[in-house]
């Protein structure tokens, strides 16, 4: 319609008229444009269209949201009967309680007398209890008993097992909010009321307007076509007249539509696509008393905008980003339910409100005025910000503010998106805290092959000489620059196979540094899925385990020269060979110290050199020849010699002390270990090793060359030893044989003029007896029986000295049958004694069974001899010890004092009188001697009065 059909319509005049539709155009109520000269033409938008120019234009871009916190707000806990537990700033501030005059009572004191007689508290906080949370609005009561209209959320907090632990209180003074949204809403009703006239009246107005139009009749005849209905039709003026239906291809929804307004006489309004102009239109068909009057208009572009906005929307809708909306003066015009979400503000709370409900109170006003300044001036903000919640908790948000312009280039809204990083900031800051505290690189790499490094922290430079962001920039690669490649694929293997099992993984390895060096990391970590449970990233620290190698590789050298020692030491006791002990110590010393030569050198005082006796790495033929001086100045063994403490040189070449002999520099040796094998004052000689190479000895390697040393000399003092005690067992042998050869010769020669002296004796007692009187009986009485006695210690002698030389081979002896044999042969003693004999099952042994015999009868002789006044009781055991056998002889009879329990074994020793029992005192020393040629010993246990227990060990069979 033109301006003048408008204002004859509304009964005003052209200006005020045109004054009008202007400012509908600008809030896009109407499109208009010119016509002719001077003439201007007005029309109404599609419904769909002026829907769309209400839309907001919001962007796609995905953000998350943080906790939205204030100061504004009273923020305390309750425990579960509802008394205060904590008081916050915003608490004393809103409540008028200071800390120490609220904490510990109950809350309802913030309630009206009203609430508290209705039980409003409890009741809140068995609903808290039951659904979580529970919200409130109402009015409470300050310290100073004034009142203020309040928020409350109240949140039950529970443990791990859900038991109630008591409740989290949360309070926001909404007075002058309630006062302001009552105003609000009635100046929204009055608004509303005169958007409706103003749309009711302009509906009136512009219910024809469109950009093409013809006319039918009631036979769907053309009666008039403009230009516009021309072009878009496809026809021209001939057209008049015709069938539509015949000159123009009609849908079937346009042909349904066009018989429905000649039926209902109602307009039609509706969307078609019209494929010969390839585009989409605006129909509106309306009846009249001569047919129909049809107005159309492209709206291609409306619906693909309008598609586009669809999906836009939803995106916008979906999105976890909070997007919101003002107009040019701040106020919010549209949130969508990510905002919701993220503020706690729902759409009816934010809509009409500024961004300032979101301000924490972290930020100045220089920096909230720069912000406007900067979107006002048409440029977008970006910036990190700390907003607050409608609960009252902060939460931190990456926020992008950005103006939209009109047609005219003049701002027309403000669309902000923030992104939610408060969780993402609380990872920051457990990260940055971790990675403060943690002994070593903390890192983060794509699951890729050579592992690209997409964080580092600044320990990076510490381990590898590289700063960080040269590693995250892949300027240096982890995969190929830092690791050593020999270890790329087991480690891959084994980070893959411990993250497939679910678990963590550690794994060691060495890198290479900026400055070439070689060094041995720790990498611990795990892996990281997404969403889709994708293997994507690892995280975890590296650690520069250097040191703790080193540690490790000395103490398994420390451990490995260790068991050299024991086992050389082992060797040594069981070699005879010393040439054979010397070579196994050098080639052992020169492997564990990775030495190139070691030596023993055998010292001739008189010759005043060392012969070098034995040796490793040596050139050939030298060993067993070569000797060096033992006096020379410049020589390291004359040096050694003169020391009481191992010799140590790091480099010969710089040496002061001496130069060195000819045997070092000729096989360029520079550096070694020298000392003394034996000891100092009486030296045997030298153990020395020695490097081609400048070396550094520690004082581990130094023990352990003295260690070795050391056993050395303990051999050679052993074979030593062992050569004087052969040769005294050689001659202690040869004594006893010719003290044997004497004892046997003057017992057998003792024999005869012995029993000459007794032959006369008795031959003298029976031709004169008759005349000897009382005395000369009693003296031929004493010469008989020391005769006799004199034959009895002869005989014992006898015995004494053939025990080696006349004994049987040892055998399997069975000591039940030589015991049953002795018992035999004392059955009339025993019975004379009334003696009691017992006796375990005894073993069989290696033994010489007429020699053992000879122990069990002398020992059960002496058991039944020294019984005392009681009848003699003797038990006779056995007990296996050690792979031996104890046979023990116990009685009951008489004892012995333990301090002559080693004076009974020997020859002729007596510890009675011949008055008070017989006896010629060699049978325990011939026990004894019986028993030390079985190999065993024999001892007594025994106190006087008490009993007595022979016991002796004899080899098991």
């Amino acid at each position: 319609m033109t301006t003048t059909e408008v204002a004859e319509q509304i009964n005003l005049g052209r200006r005020s008229t045109y004054e009008r539709l202007e400012r509908l155009v600008d809030h896009g109520r109407l499109e208009t444009k010119k016509v002719g000269g001077n003439g201007r033409v007005w029309w109404q938008p599609v419904a769909e269209q002026r829907q769309a120019t209400t839309e907001p234009n919001t962007s796609d871009d995905q953000f998350q949201s943080l906790i939205d916190a204030t100061e504004e707000y009273a923020i305390f806990m309750l425990d579960p009967e509802g008394h205060v537990q904590t008081w916050n700033s915003g608490a004393e501030q809103i409540k008028g309680y200071a800390a120490d005059e609220i904490v510990g009572k109950h809350f309802s004191t913030f309630y009206t007398d009203d609430d508290r007689a209705a039980g409003n508290p409890e009741a809140n906080l068995r609903e808290a209890a039951q659904h979580g949370a529970v919200e409130d609005e109402g009015w409470r009561v300050r310290a100073d008993g004034s009142t203020f209209w309040a928020t409350v959320t109240i949140s039950a907090i529970r443990d791990d097992a859900g038991t109630l632990e008591g409740y989290t209180k949360v309070t926001r003074d909404m007075t002058d909010q309630r006062e302001y949204e009552r105003r609000l809403e009635a100046q929204t009703e009055r608004l509303k009321r005169q958007r409706d006239e103003l749309e009711t009246e302009l509906d009136d107005i512009f219910e024809r307007i469109s950009d093409g139009f013809y006319a039918l009749d009631d036979d769907l005849r053309f009666r008039y076509l403009n230009e516009q209905a021309m072009e878009t039709l496809g026809v021209d003026e001939s057209a008049v007249s015709a069938d539509i239906r015949d000159e123009v291809f009609l849908t079937d929804p346009f042909e349904d539509a066009l018989h429905e307004a000649l039926e209902t006489q109602e307009p039609v309004l509706f969307e078609d696509y019209y494929e010969p102009a390839n585009g989409w239109f605006y129909n509106a068909i309306y009846p009249s008393e001569t047919g129909l009057s049809v107005y159309f208009r492209e709206i291609t572009q409306e619906v693909q905008r309008e598609r586009e906005l669809t999906r836009f929307k939803r995106a916008v809708e979906a999105t976890g980003h909070a997007i919101y909306m003002t107009d040019p003066e701040g106020e919010i015009t549209y949130v969508n339910p990510a905002f919701e979400e993220i503020t706690g503000y729902t759409a009816e709370e934010a809509v009409g409100e500024t961004p300032s409900i979101l301000q924490s109170g972290k930020h100045t006003d220089d920096y909230y005025e720069t912000l406007w300044e900067t979107v006002g001036s048409g440029d977008v903000w970006e910036e990190e910000i700390v907003d607050r919640r409608q609960d009252g908790a902060l939460y931190y948000a990456e926020q992008t503010i950005a103006p939209v312009t009109d047609d005219n280039g003049e701002i027309d809204r403000f669309v902000a998106v923030q992104n939610d990083i408060t969780e993402r900031k609380e990872r920051k800051r457990q990260l940055s805290t971790l990675i403060d505290n943690v002994p070593g690189m903390v890192y983060r790499c794509r699951n890729e092959p050579n592992w690209p490094m997409e964080f580092v922290s600044d320990a990076c430079r510490d381990i590898t000489g590289y700063k960080a962001e040269t590693i995250e920039s892949g300027d240096v690669s982890w995969g190929k620059d830092v690791m050593i490649q020999e270890n790329h694929e087991r480690l891959t293997e084994d980070i893959q196979e411990a993250v497939a099992n679910g678990e963590s993984f550690s794994v060691t390895y060495q890198i290479k540094t900026a400055d070439d060096e070689v060094r041995w990391v720790r990498s611990s970590g795990r892996g990281v899925f997404d969403d889709e449970a994708n293997f994507v990233d690892i995280e975890g620290i590296i650690a520069d385990i250097t040191e703790q190698k080193e540690r490790e590789r000395e103490l398994e050298r420390r451990a490995n020269q260790q068991q050299i020692v024991a086992d050389l030491g082992q060797f040594a006791l069981e070699t005879d060979d010393l040439d054979e002990l010397m070579d196994r110590a050098s080639c052992q010393v020169a492997d564990v110290l990775e030495n190139e030569y070691c030596k023993v050198l055998d010292l001739d005082p008189a010759a005043e050199e060392l012969l070098l006796r034995q040796g490793v790495g040596w050139h050939d033929g030298i060993v067993g020849e070569a000797t060096v001086s033992s006096i020379e100045a410049d020589s390291q063994a004359a040096y050694t010699l003169a020391n009481d403490h191992p010799i140590v040189v790091e480099n010969l070449e710089t040496e002061t002390r001496f130069s060195g002999p000819e045997l070092l520099t000729s096989h360029d040796v520079r550096s070694g270990i020298s000392t003394i094998i034996g000891p100092f004052d009486e030296p045997w000689g030298i153990l020395g090793t020695h490097d081609t190479e400048r070396r550094e000895y520690s004082e581990e390697d130094v023990s352990f060359v003295q260690s070795i040393a050391n056993i050395l000399a303990e051999a050679i003092e052993r074979h030593q030893y062992q050569q004087r005690l052969e040769q005294l067992v050689d001659d202690l042998e040869a004594s006893n044989e010719r003290l044997e050869q004497f004892a046997y010769a003057a017992s057998h020669d003792l024999q005869e003029p012995l029993r000459m002296v007794s032959s006369y004796l008795q031959l003298l007692e029976r031709r004169y007896g008759d005349g000897f009187d009382e005395d000369a009986e009693e003296f031929v009485a004493f010469a008989v029986d020391g005769a006799d006695r004199m034959r009895e210690m002869i005989d014992g002698l006898l015995q004494y000295s053939r025990i080696e030389t006349a004994g049987d081979p040892l055998e399997p002896t069975d000591l039940d049958t030589i015991l049953d044999e002795v018992i035999t042969d004392l059955q009339l003693r025993i019975e004379e004694s009334d003696a009691d004999i017992t006796s375990e099952s005894l073993p069989r042994v290696e033994g010489d069974a007429s020699q053992l015999r000879q122990v069990f009868q002398n020992l059960l002789d002496n058991a039944i001899e020294y019984s005392g006044d009681e009848p003699p009781c003797v038990h006779i055991s056995a007990e296996k010890a050690s792979g031996e056998w104890i046979i023990s002889v116990h009685d009951e009879g008489v004892g012995i004092d333990p301090g002559d329990a080693d004076r009974v074994f020997e020859v002729f020793n007596r510890l009675h009188t011949r008055e008070e029992y017989d006896g010629t005192g060699i049978g325990l020393a011939l026990c004894e001697r019986i028993v030390e040629r079985h190999g065993g010993e024999i001892w007594v246990e025994s106190d006087p009065g008490e009993g007595a227990t022979f016991s002796f060990t004899l080899a098991d069979a």
